[in-house]
């Protein structure tokens, strides 16, 4: 038996079966966490209506879809079953630009600052300034700004192979992971050196071709979000690599350049404090040993008989289970 962290068998996973698979929870219960916190702080968040709406949106999507099998349906549902994590992970990102501040007190980037100066003794954002080049700049910004195509990259690379199976797991990983790096955003929410630490530069960064306009583009899309800890960018570089390592080597390969250069990129272009590669450290680590339990978990409450009250499907015996809950023997 596989005794990875990340091990789950993909085989006989009722892909061929009507039913929620294990992502489309996970963005069920992110937007239900979510939507509790619009109606908590109604007053304070003025376009909580329209939140309210999407989240609605998204879940009637879902729901109908899932009366599909993921194979041997028309291509539009596979298109949506296969393809709505990068676009609701997206979606549900932007409106914690409105939900964090309602939600939380106040911004804790001092108290990151006080645990970097604890750790490293000094800024490392500001350490950083003074091996700035603008080529470094602009590549850097390059990568942090595509960012997304990390995982999306592997993801197509799965699903090209046909391997239906192992992108079921990886795009419930995905989402599990965004979404439990958002959770760190509550908990500590934090706007990021570029603007704390902003009088300690010696000067600002300079690219050489589009690293304003890419810097103005993030700016907008993200506005001032209170995304610092931990680094979901970090967070889930490591995630798509490990598992590109475990089960694409070609791709691993050819993602762990970009991955690297992104996770220097975080500090260097001040959008983190090192900190916060620290904690998204124990970030991904948590959510590979945890993963594959609740995959297997979420199998159980979807296709566990349908007679059984759901409570009662966590615990399906043995003989009623598909084989891709139970570990290769």
């Amino acid at each position: 038996m596989d005794s990875s962290p990340d091990y789950v068998r993909t085989e006989n996973q009722a892909l061929d079966r009507p039913g929620l698979r294990p992502a489309d929870l996970a963005v069920l219960v992110f937007i239900g966490l979510l939507s509790l916190l619009v109606l908590l702080n109604y007053r304070e968040i003025p376009s909580a209506n329209r939140l309210l709406m999407v989240h609605v949106f998204i879940a009637s999507i879902l729901i109908y879809a899932a009366r599909f099998p993921v194979k041997g349906s028309p291509w539009w549902i596979k298109a949506i079953r296969l393809w709505h994590p990068p676009v609701f992970i997206t979606v549900l990102f932007g409106h914690l630009v409105e939900i964090i501040p309602a939600a939380t007190a106040a911004d804790r980037d001092q108290l990151l600052i006080r645990w970097d100066l604890w750790l490293f003794g000094q800024h490392p954002s500001v350490f950083l300034g003074q091996f700035q080049l603008p080529l470094l700049t602009e590549l850097l910004q390059y990568v942090y700004t595509c960012f997304y195509f990390i995982p999306l990259g592997l993801a197509i690379v799965i699903v090209a192979k046909r391997r239906l199976e192992l992108y079921d797991y990886f795009y419930f990983l995905i989402c599990y992971g965004f979404f439990f790096s958002y959770l760190g955003y509550f908990l500590i929410p934090a706007v990021g050196p570029r603007f704390t630490l902003q009088p300690l530069y010696a000067e600002p960064l300079q690219g050489v071709l589009l690293y304003d306009h890419m810097v103005n583009l993030l700016n907008y899309l993200e506005s001032v979000n209170r995304d610092c800890f931990p680094s979901g960018h970090v967070m889930m570089t490591l995630v798509t690599l490990h598992f590109a390592w475990r089960h694409e080597k070609t791709a691993f390969r050819v993602l762990l350049p970009p991955g690297l250069l992104l996770i220097v990129g975080t500090v260097y272009l001040r959008y983190h404090y090192l900190v916060d590669l620290v904690a998204a450290l124990g970030w991904y680590l948590f959510v590979f040993y945890t993963a594959p339990h609740l995959y297997r978990m979420a199998l159980r409450v979807v296709f566990a008989p349908a007679r059984q009250p759901v409570w009662g499907r966590l615990f399906a015996p043995a003989k009623n289970r598909p084989a891709a809950w139970e570990d290769e023997k």
